[in-house]
């Protein structure tokens, strides 16, 4: 296992890698040093551990850098993605309408304003944006109430795991009547997957590709919306077609699971090197017992999850760097 002297020095390699190499960094400010100072790169380099994005894997980027856009055409693009690509998590993808999706906030808002008679519900860990506009937080199936409406992340975005309870969570929301937004923007990036077994009380089940591809500040996706639809929504979509027109192109070209297929051997090799057991979703590893990997862990340093992702982007370097001290 390597030590934590040997993996701050990594996170520095990052840092430096991003300032020089613009296919490195983020879409956001953040998420690059600020400059060649050895202030502002440490800076960047104590917080690289933190948050989850869409791995910037050379085969990706070459791919990404390689699509010929007609604008235009897009602009009178009708989604038409291929139900048949789709994973099979249960649902009868033809029981919903396809839509350009903004983002999955958007979503979230727009969905709470159809239901603003019930009460928003969350589970308690899911997803942080969803926790930070949502009051009411639950830890059991038990506490759902037919006055609800409820969020929920597939994977939940707590342990990046379908929830096992799932279907008598699901089973619950129909018995009381609560619709369910389903966000799977984690889902293309595991294996074990449980179907879904009752889904008559999942109204809208958004896809972001932001996950999946590093397109964090061009956003969009697919949102699906139980049919049959108002017609002002399908007059007059409320969705990013370039976003959902990439998330099609992805999927038709590459294969849903490509980019999870494509890490797993990266997965395996810095799971090694760090002593983590390998997760089922193919950005992270889980901590074997109490190291000093957990201080760097996921959802502030309050998991057994650290995030590969920035080992992924920067391997090359990186295995350099440790044949060189002979590591």
């Amino acid at each position: 296992m390597l030590d934590e002297e040997t993996f701050f020095k990594l996170k520095w390699i990052v840092a430096k890698n991003e300032l020089a190499n613009s296919d490195k960094r983020g879409s956001q400010t953040y998420q690059k040093p600020m400059s060649g100072s050895i202030l502002d790169i440490h800076a960047r380099a104590s917080g690289i551990h933190t948050g989850l994005v869409a791995a910037k894997t050379d085969s990706i980027i070459e791919w990404l850098k390689n699509i010929n856009i007609d604008l235009f055409l897009v602009d009178k693009w009708t989604v038409d993605i291929n139900n048949e690509k789709l994973p099979n998590i249960g649902v009868n993808w033809n029981e919903y309408q396809a839509q350009p999706m903004s983002d999955t906030v958007n979503c979230v808002y727009e969905f709470l304003y159809k239901h603003r008679t019930r009460r928003p519900t969350v589970f308690s860990k899911d997803f942080w944006y969803f926790e930070s506009i949502i009051d009411h937080k639950i830890e059991t199936v038990s506490q759902l109430d037919k006055n609800d409406v409820l969020i929920l992340s597939f994977p939940f975005f707590g342990d990046f795991k379908i929830k096992k309870d799932i279907n008598e969570l699901l089973d619950i929301c129909v018995t009381k009547e609560i619709p369910v937004l389903l966000d799977c923007v984690w889902l293309p990036l595991i294996k074990d997957i449980i179907k879904i077994e009752q889904a008559d009380c999942i109204e809208v089940i958004t896809h972001s590709m932001t996950k999946t591809l590093p397109l964090a500040g061009i956003k969009g996706g697919i949102v699906f919306k139980r049919k049959p639809i108002v017609w002002q929504e399908k007059m007059y979509p409320l969705g990013n077609k370039l976003g959902s027109w990439l998330f099609s192109k992805y999927v038709n070209e590459l294969g849903y699971n490509y980019v999870s297929t494509s890490l797993r051997p990266l997965q395996k090799k810095w799971c090694e090197l760090l002593d983590l057991d390998v997760h089922d979703m193919a950005y992270i590893g889980k901590c074997k017992g109490n190291t000093y990997l957990q201080k760097y862990s996921l959802h502030n340093g309050k998991s057994d999850l650290v995030s590969l992702v920035p080992f992924f982007e920067n391997d090359k370097m990186l295995s350099l760097f440790l044949k060189d001290n002979n590591v």
